[in-house]
């Protein structure tokens, strides 16, 4: 064989010499040092021969022994088995498997391995006769895994896989390993007892070459990480945390390249699955920011994301590692993928789909990590970097931000908590000293404000005695900027935010430094109050607004300002409140065609009975009644109003309230009431039509 000669006459002399030898009884009679000897000169002959050939243009063995290719497979076969059996039973010994494992790869080396660069093991045209080499050399390796298992050999398996990636799979990471080497290889070494295989740091790093290296290696490393248990490896590499870094990184460069993915979605999804398991505190800080940094690199404006696609799910893969339900995760990990998430919706504008669902995954986050009853401090970070990263963006884009203002207002305002113990009243204290000390887009501030300010009412109503709920918790956790406050009138006027105004008014009442700065309050509200439509279904907090103007002006009347100052202002008012009380619309023919009012019965003939009860305690000589007269001095508007009123008790669309308006009318014609009772009349209105309200609770219930 050794001449290498080519011909009939030689072809049978070998067929005769290996059937002679692979009889039944001729391995019987084989010794166990014989097969070893045997193997040994077998495996040197062939190793030193590719050597010598890798240099030529023919450097595989298949090319210059392909006559007896299938002889030698079978040659192999035999002896190796044979070994592995005899071996097994006359040499048993601790390192017997790995002994046994060596002796088979150097046999088969030669002819499946890739000993040089650009030096194939095999070329397109020997296909064949190396898939018959790769089967036998499995095939061995099966074996060897069965004898273990079933302690015919003594050893451990996963070393010997750990050995045979490092003999064979880590070329794979070369990029000039061509698709008939690897699609070879996949069809064999995928059978292999994988779920075995424990992988080293070294390994995965080795991994990580595969993955970045040529494409086609990849199916292979895919297929052998959806079989590692990874439990198991994660418990071995507690010790080498970067390890758990390149793991990570392996699993996101998979899953980041879409044409990867679609390719092996099934099997890369089943990968994340496994990871949602484990203790994943080994990744690293810096390696968290390093990978979410990348992920953000590959998403562009424009680009249409989905849950479906790469990089919706390696978003979902990245939150697993954040632990958001667990109480020991780190902190900095969740302030990053917060960054980087609200990074990339702002890239996706055009799907306003996606950017609702991931706004709420982010919302749902920060709720479980309320649920562990985290530092304040920590939720506060959180959301004010989603916040500011969706808002402050320039240019502002219109529909991303209004998609995730109703998100907040659907998750926060319209739903409450689902644990136990936990208000989401304190959790909307959060978001707004998120959103005050981080926004700088005013308008958005004053949108979500006002939501933010009503959820804190309606959760506190759940879980809080009445009299504990304060618009001073609200104030202390309203963080406006100076820079904020010059625009932020502005934008509650033009997105009809009434709680806001009160809130606000809170603000600058703490900052007001003597009565001048509380006049110059009350005159902005006034103002704002003339210009202010508030939202259908929403038009009951004026009355908050009203009520806050009467407090302050109230406060400056005891302080001694002077009563033309004050009676200034209120001579304001009449006018705005009645704009609000019109049956219609302004519009048609001296607002007869006009389209019918959007706000409800109640609030138009409360404001209408607001009005004329101002103009009741406003003389003909412009002096404001401060005091009980014998007779009120009313101008010709004040009649007027009081007729108006007069005739809505004859309306039968006010059937239902006759009491309440005769109540108030006598009240209003009572020359004991003067200015200082507005609070008052105000305070009956909110009882009568709005009590189920809970941020009307301090006017009913005179709470500070």
């Amino acid at each position: 064989v050794s001449t290498q000669s080519t011909g009939t006459s030689h072809t049978s002399v070998w067929s005769v010499i290996t059937d002679v030898i692979l009889t039944d009884h001729a391995q019987e009679m084989l010794t166990l040092n014989t097969c070893h000897k045997t193997l040994y000169e077998l495996s040197k002959y062939f190793l030193q021969f590719k050597k010598a050939i890798l240099d030529t243009s023919s450097p595989d063995l298949y090319s210059h022994w392909s006559l007896y290719t299938s002889q030698f497979v079978e040659l192999f076969y035999s002896l190796c088995k044979t070994y592995i059996t005899k071996a097994a039973i006359l040499a048993p010994n601790e390192g017997q498997a790995e002994c046994i494992f060596r002796i088979t790869c150097v046999v088969f080396g030669p002819w499946i391995l890739v000993y040089k660069e650009g030096c194939l093991p095999w070329s397109e045209s020997h296909v064949e006769e190396a898939n018959k080499m790769l089967g036998a050399f499995t095939s061995l390796l099966k074996l060897m895994k069965d004898h273990i298992t079933a302690d015919i050999l003594i050893g451990d398996v996963t070393p010997l896989l750990n050995r045979f990636w490092w003999y064979y799979l880590e070329i794979l990471g070369h990029p000039v390993v061509p698709c008939h080497i690897t699609h070879l290889y996949y069809n064999h070494f995928s059978s292999l007892p994988w779920e075995c295989f424990v992988p080293t740091c070294d390994i995965i790093q080795s991994m990580l070459r595969c993955v970045r290296g040529n494409r086609s290696n990849i199916d292979i490393v895919v297929h052998v990480m959806t079989k590692v248990q990874w439990k198991t490896v994660v418990d071995e590499l507690q010790k080498e945390s970067y390890a758990f870094d390149t793991l990570v990184d392996t699993i996101v460069t998979l899953t980041l390249n879409q044409d990867i993915f679609s390719q092996f979605d099934g099997q890369l999804l089943a990968i994340h699955r496994q990871f949602k398991s484990l203790d994943l505190r080994l990744l690293s800080d810096e390696g968290f920011e390093s990978i979410m940094a990348r992920i953000d690199r590959t998403v562009h404006h424009g680009d249409y994301i989905q849950s479906i696609t790469c990089t919706g799910h390696l978003l979902q893969f990245m939150g697993n590692l954040c632990r958001f339900t667990q109480l020991s995760a780190s902190h900095k990990k969740q302030v990053t993928y917060f960054k980087h998430i609200a990074s990339v919706i702002t890239k996706i504008a055009d799907n306003q789909q996606y950017v609702e669902n991931l706004v709420g995954a982010l919302l749902s986050n920060v709720e479980q990590v309320f649920y562990l009853s985290s530092p304040d401090t920590h939720i506060i970070n959180l959301l004010s970097t989603v916040m500011g990263g969706v808002f402050n963006t320039t240019p502002a884009d219109p529909a991303t931000h209004t998609a995730t203002s109703k998100k907040i207002e659907s998750h926060i305002r319209d739903r409450g908590s689902t644990k136990e113990g936990f208000s989401f009243s304190q959790l909307s204290l959060l978001y707004l000293a998120a959103v005050s000390g981080s926004l700088r887009n005013i308008r958005m501030l004053a949108v979500i404000t006002e939501t933010l300010i009503e959820s804190y009412f309606v959760h506190c109503e759940n879980t809080l005695p009445v009299l504990t709920v304060s618009w001073t918790t609200l104030r202390d956790r309203f963080l406006l900027s100076d820079m904020a406050c010059d625009g932020f009138v502005t934008h509650c006027i033009s997105e009809g935010c009434p709680l806001n105004l009160y809130l606000y008014a809170t603000h600058l009442l703490l900052r007001a430094d003597g009565p001048d700065e509380r006049y110059v309050v009350a005159s902005t509200l006034v103002e704002a109050t003339a210009k202010l439509y508030p939202k259908p279904g929403e038009e009951e907090k004026m009355l908050l607004v009203w009520y806050k103007i009467f407090e302050i002006l109230l406060a400056l009347h005891q302080t001694g300002i002077r009563s033309s100052a004050i009676t200034s202002l209120v001579k304001q008012l009449p006018n705005s409140l009645l704009k609000l009380a019109e049956d219609r619309e302004s519009g048609g023919l001296f607002n007869f065609f006009g389209k019918k009012s959007k706000y409800s019965l109640e609030f138009r003939m409360s404001a209408r009975i607001v009005a004329t009860f101002l103009l009741y305690q406003v003389n003909k000589d412009g002096s404001l009644r401060l005091g009980p007269a014998t007779k009120h001095n009313l101008t010709s508007d004040a009649g007027k109003s009081m007729d108006s009123i007069r005739s809505l008790v004859h309306n039968r669309a006010y059937l239902a309230h006759i009491d309440t308006l005769q109540k108030c009318i006598s009240m209003t014609q009572d020359t004991s009431r003067t200015f200082l009772h507005a609070s008052d009349l105000l305070r009956i209105l909110a009882k009568t039509y709005f009590s189920e309200r809970p941020y009307l609770r301090t006017m009913i219930y005179v709470t500070k």
